[in-house]
């Protein structure tokens, strides 16, 4: 997950600095996948909404899938090699961790937690077959 914005710094009169955003530019924030030999940017997926609302981790696994939660409320799968979406789960609240993996009977499940400051965390299971 990469997130573009600018920030002014100021002096600040107790010392130090204060950033200041402008309000008018939201950023950009983007899911890419960057080659790690030559470091160009393979592929990437624009997100919306709020880059602030955001906070979930990407997981990517062995069998070529990328697993993250999207600004705008979904939780995707995405082909790590060409990007292209799989699926996408709309949940009830914001995604606020890093998806895990583990496998039982053979069956591989993904498990993302949710929720936020005011909100009781949860993990959302999701078994893949």
């Amino acid at each position: 997950m990469s997130v573009e914005d600018c920030s002014i710094y100021r002096k600040s009169h107790d010392g130090g600095y204060e950033g200041y955003r402008n309000p008018g530019d939201p950023g950009l924030k983007y899911l890419r996948a960057i080659d790690i030999r030559t470091g160009e940017t393979v592929w990437e997926i624009p997100q919306q909404g709020p880059q602030e609302a955001n906070y979930s981790g990407v997981l990517t696994t062995a069998g070529g899938l990328v697993f993250y939660g999207e600004t705008g409320g979904g939780f995707a799968a995405v082909e790590a090699k060409t990007g292209k979406t799989l699926w996408t789960f709309h949940g009830n609240q914001a995604w606020r961790g890093c998806p895990m993996t583990y496998m039982l009977n053979g069956k591989q499940f993904i498990v993302v937690p949710t929720g936020g400051a005011d909100l009781p965390a949860e993990l959302v299971a999701l078994c893949l077959s």
